[in-house]
């Protein structure tokens, strides 16, 4: 089974700390599953950046590689220059590791990558001196996920930010959307058209270009598509989500919704994720 990780990671080790040389090993190991592609089946490397006492040693953009590609990108991975980089991190030295890539992978029971992988290894580990940040989605899934790990403390929920903090993020991209709501009896005409108006609201945020983004019949009403939304759009697509929430509400009806953003140009780690507070939906917000 395979399937696609967008990930974005950075992690930073400080010297003179004993604590984090089981972290140094790790990040070794983990780096190195990137030069043998063992467990990858493709692989888009848009960054890889390690620095070492604050000097830029190694900056890699834009590589592929896999199982699926040999042949047509395996020089960097194998170059001297990328494995002694990676190897230096094992010496008692400053280091920071920045990580953006897509990759299909192979799912196994020793091999992981972004969260699945540093979760396991950070979890018991009191090192005040590393820290680390991934943010990260799967094509398949209509969820984010979240990992922060500094001062020894390590959360998959990291605190929300007021909206000022995020204000320099003009646009929230959302791979999966995803909303359903069932009803026993048909939509009134009233309900039908006040759905119809607010799906025509966001319709231009809709990643898919042929076609309609939702499905819609007398009782039911069925999204599942990617959705940009620009800072300016955010209230639109907030107005929407009440709206729908408050026809299922008139129906007695469940209304099951996933929406969560991270910025489109996936460079910081924040993240958007619309929740409902009083009968409205809300954004809230993240950055780590």
């Amino acid at each position: 089974m395979s399937t696609e990780l967008v990930a974005i990671e950075k992690i930073e080790i400080r010297h003179g700390d004993k604590n984090a040389d089981e972290i140094r090993i790790e990040l070794v190991k983990y780096l190195h599953q990137f030069l043998d592609s063992a467990s990858i089946e493709s692989m888009a490397l848009h960054d890889l950046a390690i620095s070492i006492n604050g000097e830029m040693i190694l900056y890699l953009v834009d590589k592929t590689g896999g199982k699926g590609l040999r042949g047509l990108d395996e020089d960097w991975q194998k170059d001297h220059k990328t494995v002694d980089s990676v190897n230096m991190i094992l010496n008692d030295v400053d280091v920071t590791v920045v990580l953006s890539y897509e990759m299909i992978h192979y799912f196994s029971n020793d091999t992981f990558y972004g969260v699945n992988y540093w979760s396991d290894v950070l979890q018991g580990n009191e090192s005040n001196a590393v820290t680390y940040h991934g943010l990260e989605y799967y094509d398949c899934e209509s969820s984010i996920s979240m990992l922060h790990f500094e001062n020894g403390v390590l959360t998959d929920s990291p605190d929300y930010v007021s909206e000022k903090k995020i204000a320099d993020i003009p646009a929230w991209f959302c791979y999966n959307f995803e909303l359903d709501l069932e009803v026993d009896d048909e939509f009134s005409a009233d309900q039908r058209t006040r759905i119809e108006k607010a799906l025509d609201s966001i319709r231009d945020m809709s990643g898919i270009e042929d076609g309609d983004f939702a499905d819609i019949d007398e009782t039911t009403l069925h999204i599942f598509s990617s959705m940009t939304v620009k800072k300016e759009q955010v209230s639109v697509f907030t107005d929407f989500l009440t709206t729908i929430r408050e026809i299922a509400v008139e129906c007695d009806a469940t209304l099951d919704v996933t929406a969560e953003f991270v910025p489109l140009d996936f460079e910081e780690f924040a993240a958007m994720i619309m929740d409902f507070e009083n009968g409205k939906a809300v954004p809230k917000y993240f950055r780590y």
